[in-house]
Parts: structure tokens; sequence; C-alpha cells
């Protein structure tokens, strides 16, 4: 039985490798041609990575966390829109960088070994957690074709540790990198309003204010020495998200493409959001008899994403994750394959809907309203998956409030008196 142990696991890392292998000729195609306008839209291999090299002078290795003013161009380049690990990292890697040959494509080279590993070491900490479905993470067709658009895959890792330790209740290592997390990308600061409910219903509020210490301690110590350094390059990141207007694939995009405006976007996003987490908190305290963060944590996320104003197609590598640690029984698998698929057609849609508005061809292209379509129903697929998980529990909640609202109104037969 251990060396079938070790067979499942090489062969999770084995898969794990392969998929980055896939990944990487997915976007070579790019790569080989300097990642040009035209490839990137008609073979789906965009890449923010050589992007940056040119657009942040990292060739320099200028400081990605303050305003940098160029005099001879008569502009500011603004501080990096990423959170400071992120930032740091971007670089940090510039200095590994060759400037021989193409650099932004050598840059590209570097980062995709780093993406590579955490890709593979996340599948690790998949398998420790629900080994069953592991695979359904590592051969997502979305997944690796998004692997390398971003720097994604480091705060995806230490969210995976965050919830394999939090479940075991070793709550200060769970805590440190939820905060390493969040300090790469924002998005796992979500977890917190899993993690407080789970606290909260089982009356645990010493080890909540521990696990909040832990985390804000963490956060504090990674972004005080950027706060002190330059505080306004370090805030730049928070204004450019709630400053940022509608973006690529979000539901409000897909409504203004087919004629649907809003004008307070910012008010609508919120209602939506705080609405959809409500009904996710009720679920939660009415019907889940979880204390499992790997159970619950996807509908966090779930309702952070749901309501955004752009949806980039890494994105997918945020939920797909935290889907599989979910998934129990084949219906969640068959709604989940559907929701995957839908994922990959938008991901494939949104590069040819560019490449329409750039050339406007209709017969390679995806015109607006087909794509404002595919883009309603990666939504909707995403909202059948969050049901799923959700009503297996519903479901037999009720039956039992049924079951023993009838036993409490049962009343046995009395006695016959003669």
């Amino acid at each position: 039985m251990k060396s079938q142990g070790k067979s499942t696991l090489y062969g999770v890392l084995l898969a794990a490798t392969l998929a980055t292998i896939f990944s990487f000729i997915k976007f070579n195609y790019c790569r080989v041609r300097d990642f040009s306008g035209i490839s990137v839209t008609t073979h789906a291999c965009y890449s923010d990575i050589p992007l940056f090299w040119k657009s942040r002078l990292l060739e320099v290795h200028v400081w990605p966390f303050s305003y940098l003013p160029i005099p001879e161009l008569s502009e500011i380049i603004n501080p990096i829109e990423y959170p400071v690990i992120v930032g740091t990292v971007i670089w940090l890697l510039s200095y590994i960088t060759s400037l021989n040959g193409i650099a932004d494509v050598n840059y590209f080279n570097v980062n995709i070994i780093f993406l590579s590993a955490l890709f593979i070491i996340s599948s690790y900490y998949i398998y420790k957690i629900n080994k069953k479905y592991v695979y359904y993470f590592i051969f997502a067709p979305a997944v690796f074709f998004s692997l390398f658009i971003n720097w994604d895959m480091w705060a995806v890792l230490p969210t995976l540790v965050a919830i394999y330790y939090f479940d075991k209740e070793k709550y200060l290592v769970s805590g440190i990198f939820l905060a390493i997390a969040v300090s790469a990308k924002f998005y796992p600061i979500v977890l917190l309003l899993t993690i407080f409910a789970i606290f909260i219903k089982s009356k645990s509020y010493i080890k909540l204010v521990r696990y909040f210490s832990y985390v804000f301690l963490t956060y504090a110590a990674i972004n005080l020495p950027y706060i002190i350094h330059d505080f306004a390059g370090w805030r730049y990141f928070f204004e450019f998200s709630f400053n940022r207007s509608i973006g690529y694939g979000s539901l409000w995009e897909a409504l203004n493409i087919l004629g649907v405006n809003f004008s307070s976007l910012n008010l609508y996003y919120s209602i939506a959001t705080i609405s959809v987490f409500s009904l996710i908190f009720y679920y939660y305290y009415k019907y889940s008899d979880s204390d499992k963060l790997y159970e619950l944590a996807f509908l966090s996320v779930f309702a952070f994403t749901l309501f955004s104003k752009v949806y980039s197609p890494q994105y997918i590598l945020w939920l797909t994750p935290l889907a599989v640690l979910a998934l129990k029984d084949k219906v969640q698998i068959r709604v989940f394959i559907l929701w995957q698929v839908l994922e990959l057609i938008y991901h494939l849609a949104i590069w040819r809907y560019i490449f329409w508005l750039g050339i406007g061809q209709q017969v390679s292209g995806v015109p607006p309203k087909t794509y404002a379509i595919i883009s309603l129903l990666r939504i909707a697929g995403l909202i059948i998956f969050a049901i799923s998980l959700m009503y297996p529990q519903i479901k037999s909640m009720n039956k039992i409030s049924k079951s023993m609202a009838e036993t409490r109104g049962f009343e046995p037969p009395k006695p016959f008196r003669g």
C-alpha cells in the first residue's frame, strides 16, 4: 500500500509536469514570434510577462513601487498595479534575465520556469487534500492554457498551503501563508470571511482572534517596508483596483454590449457582491455541516469574482483548484466539466474578440454580441457549479428538518377503553 501511495504521488507530479509542457507548447507559437499582436489574438497565447518587460523598464531594473517621472517624454510611469510580492518577483527576475537575443522572450523563459514549479507544487497540495480529483485540476485545458498569462501561481500555491494547514488546525502556519498569498494577489483575502464564519459558528472566539492576528501581523511585516519606503507607490494597487472601469469578461461588459448600461458601476458591483456573500453565509449557517476550509473556500472566491469589474482568463487559476477541492460526487463532476468547457470556450473567444476589435474581420474574429453571449454562458456555468456544491447539503438538511417536524407532530394512538 505504501508503494502504491508513492506511485500515485509520482503520477501526479509527472502529470503536472506534462501539463506545464502542454502550456509551453500552447504559448510557444507567440514566444517564437516575440508575442506580436497578431499572434497573441489569433492563437490565444497572450502573456503579460513580456509586455511588462517592455513597459516597466525592467531592462534597467527600475523599482516598481514608485512613480517614475520621465522628463524627456513629459510623462510619469505609475507604480506597478500588483501587491508587493508579485511586484517584487517581477523586479527581481529581471536581474537573472539575459539581455542577449530577444530580452523580453528571455524574461518570459525565466518566469515560466518558476510558474511551472509553482503549478507542480500546487498540484501536490491538491493531491494531499483531495487526491481523488487532483487530475481534474492538472488537465483542465483552461488552466494550463492560462498558466503563463500572468503571475497568479505565486498566490495560488500559498493559498492552497494555507487551506491545507488550516484544516490540520495548524493556524500559525496557515495564517502566515494566507498573508503571503494576499501579499501576492489580493483575492485570497476573501477566505478570511469563510474562516471568520467557521470560527464563529463553532464559537471558537479565541482561535478566531489568534488566527486573524497571525494573518495581520505577517501581512504587516511583509508590507510595512514598502509602506515606509513609498506609501503612495504601495497604495497605487488599491487605487487602481477600485477605480478601474468595466473590463473584458465581466458580467457588466457583456450586458453593456447587449445594450444594458449601468451609470453607478461601483454601487451596483458592491451591492451585488455583498448580496452573494450574504447568501453564501446564509447557506453556511443554515445548511452546511462542514468546518473544513477546503470544502468552503471555493464559494468565497466565486462570490468575489462573479460580479467583478473584469474577469481575466487567468482567473480560472484562482477558481479551479478550489473547485476541485470541493468536489464530492458524480453530479458535481459533470457540472464541473460543463463549466470548464464554457471557460475554455471563453478563453478562446476573448482573443478572437480582441482580434475582431482590432481588425474587424467577421470571418476570423468573434463579433461583440457573440462574445457577450459566450461570457454570459461562462458566468452561468460558474453559477450552476456553485449551486451544485450547495444543493446536496440543502436537500439533506431539508429532509432532516421535515423528518423532525413530522416526528414532533406525531401522536401515538390512545389506548382503547371499552
